[in-house]
């Protein structure tokens, strides 16, 4: 039998007894070894094969003594075939018995050292990659957000699935010439270089524009010929906000273009979407962009968010926008931070697993502080 199995294996075999002195091997074993197969028998595997032998002769000494098989093993060393070359295997390690007692272990292996290097050099261009994306992902968003007069600034970000491929949401926080301030958030259509430039040029436009503009929509405008200008068709959702402390309260003119509604969350427990519709960015010349004005006392919040946080899969469709407005509703007069935060975390409840989309949040709550620029 043992003979049978030494000819048929297409993989290379050792057969070694319970003190792992050798018995047999086939060829293939023993060209991999460079030890003939005859110079196995009798001889010892901390002989021939010193290095593996001390590495993995527990493990394999524990396989016969409790009777349990070792598959897909990765061992790794040196052979006299090739000495000073690290090699690798990948070896199943079976008891042999004979009636009911384990008499020793039989070994079946293959060479997996081209397997293992391009593997490794895979892993380390995976994390290669993770970090670019990273560090640019990184800079498609504010290194800091600045001090708002009047409210409390907090923002969540994650990006979807493994992080390889930079996301398209962004947000950021642009004070204004007359000493207002522009709470922008975002989601290009999209992932990976393209969707990580267009975020840039979007951003950048709505930055340079709201240096001379006080109002959402040139902003939002400008970002929409930016678009236009594409070769290909180029699409960016929106809602910017113009946020303007006045004594303890806080004046919002809010412009969407194609996005999810801005929210209210009074700190009575209200929720109040404060979102005209619009259209998307890059789909038309002349969009239609409406402002919504409102205003945050004491306690009120304005929510800004991306999709990803009411396009979680459900039966039928998606979740929507409910389970945001319930998870709002418990959080009135809380802080800005941790509103943010429980929506990053519910939203992680919500969709167990890597998420499919990227999430961005920017809550502002107002403090009641004083002061402000002047209506």
């Amino acid at each position: 039998m043992a003979n049978e199995l030494l000819a048929s294996s297409p993989l290379a075999l050792a057969l070694l007894d319970r003190d792992l002195r050798f018995v047999a091997v086939n060829e293939a074993a023993a060209e991999i070894n460079g030890i003939p197969a005859a110079e196995h028998a009798g001889r010892l595997w901390s002989e021939l094969l010193p290095g593996l032998a001390a590495r993995y002769g527990p493990a394999v000494r524990r396989a016969i003594e409790e009777d349990r098989p070792i598959l897909g093993d990765e061992v790794s060393g040196e052979t006299p075939r090739l000495p000073g070359v690290q090699r690798w295997w990948r070896v199943h390690w079976l008891p042999v018995r004979e009636q009911t007692e384990v008499i020793g272990v039989a070994a079946l292996f293959h060479e997996i050292t081209i397997e293992k290097e391009l593997r490794d050099a895979h892993e380390t261009l995976l994390a290669q990659q993770l970090q670019i994306a990273h560090v640019l992902q990184q800079r498609l968003l504010p290194q800091r957000l600045p001090p708002v007069p009047g409210c409390e600034v907090a923002t969540r970000y994650r990006a979807a699935g493994s992080g390889i491929e930079v996301g398209g949401d962004f947000y950021d926080l642009v004070l204004l010439r007359d000493g207002a301030w522009l709470a922008v958030i975002g989601d290009i259509a999209g992932k990976g270089p393209t969707a990580a430039a267009l975020t840039a040029v979007v951003r950048q436009t709505i930055r340079a524009i709201a240096k001379r503009e006080e109002h959402p929509t040139p902003c939002l405008l400008a970002a929409n010929d930016a678009l236009l200008s594409e070769e290909s068709l180029q699409l960016c959702s929106v809602v910017a906000a113009r946020v303007q402390p006045e004594g303890a309260a806080v004046r919002l003119i809010v412009v969407t273009a194609g996005h999810p509604p801005a929210l209210v969350l009074r700190s009575d427990g209200g929720i109040e979407p404060v979102s005209a519709p619009g259209t998307i960015l890059g789909l038309s010349e002349s969009p239609r962009l409406r402002p919504y004005e409102t205003r945050l006392h004491a306690g009120d919040s304005l929510v800004l968010y991306t999709d990803g946080i009411t396009d979680v899969p459900a039966p039928g469709g998606t979740l929507g926008e409910e389970p945001l407005h319930g998870l709002l509703a418990g959080l009135a007069g809380a802080p800005a931070d941790e509103i943010a935060r429980r929506i990053e975390r519910a939203t992680r409840e919500w969709q167990p697993g890597d998420p499919r989309d990227d999430l961005a949040v920017l809550v502002l709550r107002a403090s009641g502080a004083t002061g402000g620029v002047p209506s």
